[in-house]
């Protein structure tokens, strides 16, 4: 084994995707309800702030104003009047930023809110355990365009390889000063945008936490 711990490979993934690999944008443990993921990072950023800080905002917003295209504020369904004035809320921080305009409770759209990032990379860490790490890094797949596992590289003999390639799952090779990708996924398409949307929000608002 190249590492005692799984904190350790973690730390030299996070490393040398910093330092060889050029990638500035990296959050460490995302947790996206039960599911945290170890690494995620994004090499560029299509807009510098959040937009959907809460989930409801994202959800609201694409099933209400954009799938169902409600254009009048008394036509949003959402009988819980606290969470609709939460969204009324969420709608003035739109027309703030110049998404919609509202006058007299009618909703205009300028234009759809942007993904945050179009190439987000989620990784589960793994020292040994390949398929408990398979398994947690398919459900990263609701908001990130790319899935992987990392484990020690001396583990690599043990791992089902057709199993990461049926399930589009990247496999990371993790050494002392070095990495290797040898199973590289295809970019996924199938995605929920109320999901994906907020948590790729939820990624950016991490990274601006700690700048």
């Amino acid at each position: 084994m190249t590492f005692k711990y799984e904190k350790d490979l973690v730390n030299e993934l996070v490393k040398i995707l910093q330092e060889d690999y050029d990638i500035k944008y990296v959050v460490r443990e995302l947790q996206n309800g039960k599911n945290i993921a170890d690494v995620v990072y994004s090499k560029e950023l299509q807009r510098d702030f959040a937009i959907f800080d809460e989930y409801i905002d994202s959800y609201y917003y694409f099933n209400e104003i954009i799938i169902n295209k409600k254009k009048n504020i008394n036509e949003l369904n959402i009988q819980n009047k606290d969470l609709l004035r939460r969204f009324k809320k969420f709608l003035k921080k739109l027309e703030k930023a110049g998404y919609i305009t509202i006058e007299n409770n009618k909703i205009h759209i300028i234009k759809k809110v942007d993904i945050a990032s179009k190439n987000v990379v989620a990784i589960e860490a793994k020292l040994i355990d390949w398929k408990s790490g398979l398994n947690q890094a398919l459900t990263y797949k609701q908001y990130s365009d790319y899935v992987y596992v990392a484990i020690d590289e001396c583990c690599y003999k043990k791992v089902d390889v057709e199993l990461f390639e049926k399930n589009n799952v990247g496999l990371i090779l993790v050494g002392k000063g070095h990495i290797k990708k040898v199973i590289n996924p295809k970019k996924e398409k199938d995605f929920n945008a109320d999901i994906k949307y907020y948590m790729v929000d939820k990624f950016l608002s991490s990274i601006n936490s700690v700048a």
